[in-house]
């Protein structure tokens, strides 16, 4: 065989070996790199799954413990808190608010950040009405002082909230109006606040933050904890709703209302319709005990007249009288 005859018999064979020695390598290749990416991903998909949400900040179990006792020690079941007690342990009050100084919760999940701030914030209440006091020459042990009426008492030229008394977490000098609305429910927050303030608003933290007032939902004697804090403020909303003093029915016709379902009515609709209710009525009324005052009617009025609502609209309405007492929670006016 020769010439091209011979060039023909050899591409007859060597064609078909050369292209299926193509497809195999082909195949080869195309599999390993298949299994290859697909366990590459696998494990990447387990990693970030088994990956914590967030990491530790240093020293906040120290201090939160520290905050704990203190809560122990001068508050009281009823919410009462003892501000002569407060102001004798003012240095471990001030040493619990200046541990945020060297904390740092960029990288901290939204349970520690609740946690974490609320306790900030509670404190840090009760470290301005102590500061207050003490510039104003006005003794804890005094008359005077158990007749402050908390949203009149002003700092600066703002008030305990918005004055110059601010509280810092690392570098940041915060007031209380800051950790509140910015960090914990996220509204206005600065570029600068971004990676501290909670991702995502959790409108339970109403029952929670404490702005030392009488109508003001009960302090609780412990601190709030991360591991815990789910618990924590489902457990404070269910006694908030379920307090007849701040939820009372005045008439078949009329509900009176703790002002801050009010004044924060947006949080609690948006929220609930979110949740797939019909809003704030329907939000609300699912923390109403059923051994709670008027507990079934409550709850069918939250949900016939408080759903989907101006504010504007709720205040011209005569089925609530939304109702604060503004009086300091002392002991003395709330043993």
């Amino acid at each position: 065989m020769k010439g091209p005859a011979c060039l023909r018999w050899i591409g007859g064979w060597i064609g078909p070996l050369l292209l299926s020695l193509g497809l195999g390598l082909g195949l080869g290749l195309g599999l390993g790199l298949g299994l290859g990416l697909g366990l590459g991903l696998g494990l990447a998909a387990q990693a970030l799954a088994a990956a914590p949400s967030g990491l530790p900040v240093t020293g906040l179990d120290k201090a939160t413990d520290a905050w704990d006792a203190l809560l122990a020690k001068h508050v009281r079941p009823s919410g009462g808190v003892d501000y002569i007690g407060f102001a004798a342990d003012m240095p471990q009050l001030k040493e619990f608010t200046e541990a945020y100084k060297k904390m740092s919760f960029k990288d901290a999940s939204d349970d520690v950040k609740k946690a974490a701030y609320i306790n900030l914030y509670n404190a840090g209440m009760i470290y301005n009405v102590l500061r207050y006091a003490a510039a104003q020459h006005i003794a804890a042990t005094s008359p005077q002082f158990t007749s402050f009426k908390i949203d009149s008492l002003k700092s600066g030229a703002g008030n305990l909230w918005n004055g110059d008394l601010t509280l810092q977490i690392g570098a940041d000098h915060l007031t209380l109006d800051d950790i509140e609305h910015h960090l914990l429910r996220g509204a206005g927050a600065s570029s600068k606040q971004t990676l501290l303030r909670v991702s995502q608003l959790d409108p339970r933290l109403h029952a929670a933050v404490n702005c030392a007032a009488y109508s003001c939902p009960r302090l609780r004697p412990s601190a709030y904890r991360a591991a815990t804090i789910d618990a924590s403020l489902q457990k404070a909303m269910q006694e908030y709703l379920s307090d007849p003093e701040q939820f009372h029915k005045n008439s078949d016709d009329q509900l009176r209302a703790n002002s801050i379902v009010f004044w924060y009515y947006d949080d609690f609709d948006d929220y609930g319709k979110k949740l797939g209710t019909g809003g704030a009525g329907d939000y609300l009324a699912q923390f109403i005990q059923d051994n709670a005052e008027d507990a079934v009617w409550k709850r069918a009025f939250l949900h016939e007249h408080f759903n989907n609502r101006s504010k504007f609209a709720l205040k011209l309405s005569s089925s609530f009288d939304f109702s604060y007492q503004w009086l300091i929670n002392d002991v003395r006016n709330k043993p």
